[in-house]
């Protein structure tokens, strides 16, 4: 297994923004509250998705740089615009109303606990982390042995979680870092594999597992259980269904990219290479919109909703990066950071 990628690589792989795209259309789509178990269940490995190509992102990317310049460029990238949406999101529901869910932002955007934002802790958390595991893999240096530990650390995993009270504030931090990490660990993995017989064997695996699990409960709950359920923390019921549509998708992706690049002159393409390159802020101004319908308690169609949220978002962002482009700042300093903090 070769060593892995330790400078930056030139060319984008668009294929990953597409799948990126994917991950947030099911995140919002979700966020609509579909009546559907089969909607629901289909978009049940969006935040896995993410992680795991935040973990393809970072091996094809990562520089030999110091470890304090590493987390300060994570720092920027994913806490200080979460704060500054939260807080100015914030700030307007208390000129709005003087309601609790004001108060709660404000002091929430520290501690990433809980609302939509638990996402970004969790995603900057194995960030600090990345640097430990790329020397992980580099030291081991044979997929089989990481697949085996993986696994080993998942069943101490899961074996811990049926004895320990989830409810503890640390606990239930450290249950979200373990399993998501796994997948950020398998991201990276895939850049130094690039074969399609261990994917073919993950997702087999996956979705024997998942079928298993989905018959058991089933036959004692007569009903189809969304793996959702165990989703808080990741529990393998949820996980093996996330990581069997992951190496799905993983291995069409390719196949994906051509037939979008064929569709409308690729402006379906273009469409979903913007969406997967701009998550952040998407996934931030969909907020407001899904909390409206929540607040309102809409009874639109949950497709109309997810419909409203992810166009009001898309254009947001879009004329977002528009304004920030064309201020035509003298000071680049400015700029570069203005890019940084509202365009990503």
């Amino acid at each position: 297994m070769k060593t892995i990628i330790s400078s930056a690589t030139k060319t984008r792989d668009n294929s990953i923004d597409i799948l990126r795209s994917f991950a947030l259309i099911a995140i919002i789509l979700i966020h609509c509250h579909p009546d559907s178990n089969f909607v629901c269940q289909l978009t049940e490995f969006n935040v896995p998705m993410m992680v795991f190509l935040s973990g393809v992102s970072y091996a094809l990317s990562s520089k030999n740089e110091s470890y304090g310049s590493y987390c300060w460029k994570r720092f920027k990238r994913l806490i200080l615009p979460a704060w500054i949406f939260i807080w100015g999101y914030g700030c307007v529901l208390s000129f709005l109303s003087s309601n609790f869910m004001a108060k709660f932002l404000l002091f929430n955007s520290i501690f990433y606990t809980y609302w939509f934002v638990w996402i970004i802790r969790v995603f900057f958390l194995i960030a600090l982390l990345a640097p430990l595991f790329k020397k992980y893999i580099n030291f081991i240096n044979s997929s089989k042995k990481i697949a085996t530990q993986l696994t080993l650390v998942y069943v101490c995993y899961e074996i811990t979680l049926r004895y320990i009270n989830t409810d503890f504030l640390l606990w239930n931090i450290f249950a979200q870092i373990i399993p998501y990490s796994i997948f950020f660990i398998l991201g990276m993995v895939t850049v130094k594999t690039g074969g399609v017989k261990i994917y073919y064997t993950i997702q087999r695996s996956g979705l024997l597992i998942f079928t298993i699990i989905a018959f058991y409960y089933y036959s004692t709950s007569h009903q189809f259980i969304v793996t959702s359920a165990y989703k808080y923390p990741p529990q393998i019921y949820y996980s093996s269904f996330a990581i069997a549509i992951i190496s799905i998708l993983w291995m069409r992706r390719k196949s994906i990219e051509r037939k979008m690049n064929g569709m409308l002159e690729g402006k379906v393409s273009t469409f979903f290479k913007y969406i997967g390159s701009h998550t952040i802020w998407i996934y931030f101004w969909h907020i407001p919109f899904v909390e409206f319908f929540t607040y309102t308690n809409s009874d639109m169609h949950y497709m109309a909703k997810f419909a409203i949220a992810m166009s009001a978002a898309f254009l947001i962002v879009f004329l977002q990066e528009q304004l920030i482009r064309n201020l035509n700042t003298t000071n680049g300093r400015i700029q570069k950071w203005l890019n940084i903090l509202f365009i990503g």
